[in-house]
């Protein structure tokens, strides 16, 4: 059985993280100017502070993350996948 999305812990602060890469990654935004849109459904500074830091690790760590896909896939991924 499906569960509403406000029912599953955490999931509209991991939303907001995907919201935060797509900005930066696709429309070249920082993650300065793309917290405010990105979080703004969120109301707990909390899950804001989590959502950014999310999104800074995974750019953070990007290369290496992409390398690690990249060898455990037989075809390699498209540069925006």
């Amino acid at each position: 059985m499906n569960q509403p999305n406000n029912a599953i812990p955490g999931l509209a602060t991991r939303q907001s993280a995907i919201r935060l890469l797509d900005a930066v990654c696709r429309r070249g935004e920082t993650l300065d100017q793309a917290m405010s849109a990105a979080t703004g459904k969120l109301s707990n500074p909390s899950d804001k502070s989590l959502a950014h830091n999310i999104a800074a690790n995974v750019l953070r760590w990007m290369t290496a993350l992409d390398a690690m896909i990249d060898s455990a896939t037989r075809n390699r991924l498209a540069d925006d996948a």
